[in-house]
C-alpha cells in the first residue's frame, strides 16, 4: 500500500513540476527504490511528511550513507500548506546496529562433522536522523527513516542481516550486503514506519 501511495505522490509531483531531471529518472526508472515513509520538521516551523525511496547504500569517507529521493508534502507552512515537491539524488546518513541480541547456536550436520554457526536478531537501520534538506526552498530536518530486518533462519534475507551484524563497524564491506539486502527488500510491501520481518 505504501508503495502506491509512494508512487502516486511522485506522479503528482512530477506532473506539477513538468519536467524530470536526468537524476530523477534514473532514480525512477532504473532499478526500484525501497520506498519507506519519513517525517521532518520545517526549519521555523511546520512539518513534513514524505517517503524516501532508496536506491541504494555507498560510502562517503568513513560514513555508510543513502543514496536516496525524497518526496512530500509541507503541512502548516503559511503560502506552502499542502504543497508537495521532491528532491532526487540526496545522500543521507545510515546507522546500522542490532536490534536484538545476536545469540549463536551450533547445529550439527551428521557424519559431516561440520558445525556451522548461525546468528539470530534483527538488524536496525535509522536514515537520515538529523540531516536538513531542501525540500521547495525550505529546510526540512528530517526524523530518522526506521527499517528493521529480523534473520530467520535459513532464509535469503536471514543469512544476509547476519552478514550485515558481523560487518557493523567495516562500511567499506557493509555496503555490498546491505545493497544485496535492499535488492531482496524491494518487492517486500506492508510498509509502516518500519519494516520488521
Amino acid at each position: 500500500m505504501s508503495r502506491l501511495i509512494a508512487i502516486a505522490l511522485t506522479s503528482a509531483v512530477l506532473l506539477t513540476a513538468g519536467h524530470v531531471t536526468p537524476a530523477a529518472a534514473q532514480l525512477l526508472g532504473g532499478s526500484k527504490p525501497l520506498a519507506v515513509p519519513i517525517t521532518g520538521s520545517v526549519v521555523g516551523g511546520g512539518s513534513f511528511v514524505g517517503t524516501l525511496s532508496i536506491q541504494q547504500f555507498a560510502v562517503q569517507g568513513s560514513t555508510t550513507v543513502a543514496v536516496a529521493m525524497i518526496a512530500g508534502t509541507i503541512v502548516n507552512v503559511p503560502g506552502l500548506e499542502g504543497a508537495t515537491g521532491m528532491r532526487a539524488n540526496i545522500t543521507l546518513p545510515v546507522a546500522v546496529n542490532a536490534a536484538l541480541p545476536i545469540s549463536y547456536r551450533n547445529r550439527t550436520l551428521g557424519a559431516a562433522g561440520y558445525v556451522p554457526v548461525q546468528c539470530g536478531g534483527a538488524v536496525n537501520m535509522r536514515i537520515g536522523a538529523g540531516s536538513v534538506v531542501d525540500v521547495m526552498g525550505v529546510q526540512v530536518v528530517l526524523n530518522p527513516a526506521v527499517i528493521d530486518v529480523g534473520a530467520n533462519t535459513g532464509s535469503l534475507i536471514g543469512s544476509l542481516v547476519c552478514q550485515v551484524l558481523g560487518l557493523v563497524g567495516s562500511p567499506t564491506l557493509l555496503v555490498g550486503v546491505l545493497n544485496q539486502l535492499l535488492a531482496q527488500l524491494v518487492g517486500l510491501s506492508g510498509l509502516g514506519g518500519g519494516l520488521l520481518l
